[in-house]
């Protein structure tokens, strides 16, 4: 099964909570999700996998995932 990556750079501690949320349900479908601490304080890094036909907007709406 192909993965397809998606990236979003976040500061907003309920944007991350959402992230930690939506984590089993990634999961479920067979996704992973990796958070990346950066050098600028307060900003994290999140990427999610995920097999087609998902995408990032059906678990995480209005966050900015891009793909990469």
């Amino acid at each position: 099964m192909r993965l397809y990556t998606y990236q979003a750079q976040l500061t907003l501690p309920a944007s991350l909570a959402r992230v930690r949320d939506a984590r089993p349900d990634i999961e479920r479908v067979g996704g992973r999700v990796e958070t990346i601490p950066t050098e600028i304080p307060g900003l994290i890094t999140v990427r999610i996998f995920l097999p087609e036909p998902y995408q990032p907007d059906q678990f995480l709406p209005g966050l900015p995932f891009y793909p990469m």
